[in-house]
Order: structure tokens, then C-alpha cells, then sequence
């Protein structure tokens, strides 16, 4: 347990560790802060920036020799800092190269990094909202329990800098557990009332997001069927513009196919005499993965007769179709009326009088998955 708590403790550091950089004081990473915790009996990694040739000191309580680090020529230092065994005696921490930063109620314990996606993101209260979660609010003082939550941010490429959505360390308390992984929280909750020394948790998590997303490219590499994308990446230097460039034509290329070979457009299944009595019903609104179509990505054409009351005849309306996922054309009558794109996104379309007639209408809607 206490390698797997160093080694996920220094993927943390490397995640969400930053350089920003300065040409005077002493800077570092938003992991380092006031009350921050560190693993116990172990070499962490330390690493920021100062002037380039700077000497920066390093002094922990628990150490007699300060450790001296020297910042390079792009003003970035490194050095590692040797931890004792986890107690309740809280430390101060300075850094020092002429000018200093001292960071108060360090603790040392165990510490754990927390990911993966909404079961794992699901927040005390929040969207979560776990069971008695106001009581357990609460309850929730635990100075020896410290939390760090990583803001979310995407990138291609490994990123310098990493913030923290609460400013960095906290203790546990009634104002800090909120809106923190559920999860994360009560694991080191019982934890913490097992082992009775400090612990802390990173709340890095991000729901919806594939285990490729948190795995480095050289990992990926390894993994078949990612050779041809990895090449493709190094090929672009990873440069996020030119990537979304080659995303968008491989995307609009394939939605051409799928257009090409669409028997909807072909037949012209919007206009309302199309004979519809061989058609398959699905209850709406619902996954369709559900409703018999697990695991297609794709088009699916859907049609339904809309009956419309004298006293709506000629008015404007609006046309509540639910949220589609991911594309959609909207007909009515056999017109195109609107266009819809974005996954979890409600669609509200407006229906002009002069499309509205009483009785029998047809409203037809072209998904498409991907």
C-alpha cells in the first residue's frame, strides 16, 4: 500500500505540476500550498521556477540541512525532499532565493489520487447529492482529512501548469466537501479513522472521458489499432489546430458517406405520403441504445403524426423535441425546418404560422450518431 501511495502521489505531482515562471521570487505548482500534505517516508519531487542560475534553498521542519536546488537557464529547478514518518505535527515548508515562500500546516501521511469518470466525479452534494448528504455535510470536520480538486482543462500535449478549482489544499470541512468526489471523500474518511494519521486525496476526475484521454502517448503506442493515430499525431507535432483540422475533414468526409448511402434521402422519407407501416416504433424519449440499437452509431430516421387543433392553426409555434444526440434535421410536412447539433443539448425549434394547419401533420427527424 504505501508504494502504491508514493507512486500515485508523484503521478499527481507530474499531472497537475506547473512551472510559472518568474525572473525574481521563488515560484511552484499549485500542488504546493498551505495546509498541503505529503506522502510519508518518501522522495518527493519538487520543481519550480526562479531566476536562471538562482540557488533556491529548501527547508523542512523536519530536516536540520536545508536542500539546495539550482534553477537552469530557463529559470527551472528541481530537487527532492526526503519525508518522515506520518504523525499529527504539522510543518512549515520554505523555499528561498533571496525571496521567500513559506508554506504553513503541512502535514504528513498518506495520499491518494482519486480519477475516472461521473461515478467517480459524483460531488458530495452538488449533481451527486449522496444519500443524508446535508448531514454528512455536516459532519464533515476532519482537520487530519486535506482535499485538492484539479480544474479541468484539456490539452494534446503534457501541460505545464495545472490549477486547482479551490485555490489549492484544504482541510476537510463543511465548506470545502460540497462539491468533492464522494467517492474520494469517504474513502479517505475511513481511512483516516483506521490508520489515525493524516491523508489526503486529489480529486482529478472528469465524467465521460476515455482511459485513453489520462494515457501518455507512449503508452498508446504500444496499444493496437493506435499506431496509425499516434503517427498521425506525431505528424502534426501535435499541434491542436492542424489536429482539429484533419478531425474536421475526416469527419465531414464520413458524414458524406453516410449521406451518400442514407436511404432516407434517397426515398425521401420526410414527405408525409411515404408509406410507414413496416416501420419499427421506440418509445421516446429514451436511449436507443436501449430500445434495440445497442452499440450503432449512425442514422436513424423517425416520424410521427402531429395533430393540431383549430385554434393553433396559422400561430407560431415551438417544437420541444427533447435533447438528440448528436445531429439531427427536423422536417415538417415534408420541409426542412430546422438543424440541430451537440450531444446532451435540448432542442427547441420554432414552427412559423404559416406551416401550421389544422388537423394531420407530419413531423419527421433525421438523428444521426456518431
Amino acid at each position: 500500500m504505501k508504494k502504491l501511495s508514493i507512486s500515485l502521489l508523484t503521478t499527481a505531482i507530474v499531472l497537475v505540476a506547473g512551472t510559472q515562471l518568474s525572473m525574481a521570487k521563488v515560484s511552484l505548482p499549485p500542488i504546493f500550498s498551505d495546509n498541503m500534505i505529503l506522502q510519508q517516508l518518501a522522495d518527493i519531487p519538487l520543481e519550480g521556477s526562479a531566476t536562471p542560475g538562482a540557488i533556491v534553498s529548501i527547508q523542512a521542519d523536519w530536516n536540520k540541512k536545508a536542500i539546495k536546488a539550482q534553477a537552469d537557464e530557463q529559470g527551472k529547478w528541481s530537487a527532492i525532499l526526503r519525508t518522515p514518518k506520518a504523525g499529527k505535527k504539522s510543518y512549515s515548508l520554505r523555499f528561498d532565493d533571496g525571496e521567500s515562500i513559506v508554506f504553513e500546516n503541512v502535514v504528513v501521511g498518506e495520499v491518494w489520487f482519486c480519477s475516472g469518470q461521473s461515478n467517480m466525479e459524483m460531488p458530495v452534494a452538488g449533481w451527486g447529492k449522496v444519500l443524508n448528504y446535508e448531514n454528512e455535510i455536516a459532519q464533515a470536520e476532519h482537520p487530519d482529512i486535506r482535499l485538492f480538486q484539479v480544474k479541468k482543462a484539456t490539452s494534446l500535449v503534457p501541460m505545464e501548469t495545472g490549477e486547482s478549482t479551490m485555490g489549492g489544499w484544504k482541510n476537510c470541512s463543511p465548506s470545502t466537501v460540497p462539491e468533492f468526489s464522494a467517492l474520494a471523500y469517504f474513502y479517505a474518511r475511513e481511512l483516516q479513522q483506521k490508520l489515525h494519521i493524516p491523508i489526503g486525496v486529489i480529486d482529478c476526475t472528469w465524467g465521460g472521458t476515455p482511459a485513453e484521454a489520462w494515457t501518455s502517448y507512449q503508452s498508446l503506442k504500444k496499444v493496437c489499432g493506435y499506431e496509425s493515430l499516434m503517427q498521425a499525431m506525431e505528424a502534426v507535432n501535435y499541434d491542436k489546430n492542424k489536429v482539429f483540422d484533419i478531425y474536421g475533414q475526416l469527419s465531414a468526409e464520413w458524414k458524406k458517406q453516410a449521406s451518400d448511402i442514407d436511404e432516407g434521402f434517397k426515398h425521401r422519407w420526410e414527405m408525409p405520403e411515404i408509406d410507414t407501416k413496416a416501420w419499427e416504433s421506440m418509445n421516446l424519449p429514451n436511449y436507443w441504445e436501449q430500445q434495440g440499437l445497442q452499440n450503432f452509431d449512425g442514422v436513424v430516421w423517425f416520424r410521427k403524426e402531429v395533430e393540431i387543433a383549430e385554434t393553433y392553426a396559422g400561430k407560431d409555434l415551438l417544437l420541444h423535441c427533447g435533447i438528440i444526440d448528436d445531429e439531427d434535421l427536423v422536417y415538417w410536412n415534408g420541409e426542412l425546418i430546422a438543424r440541430g447539433s451537440g450531444d446532451n443539448v435540448p432542442r427547441h425549434d420554432s414552427l412559423p404560422g404559416d406551416k401550421v394547419r389544422a388537423g394531420k401533420n407530419t413531423l419527421c427527424i433525421r438523428v444521426f450518431d456518431t
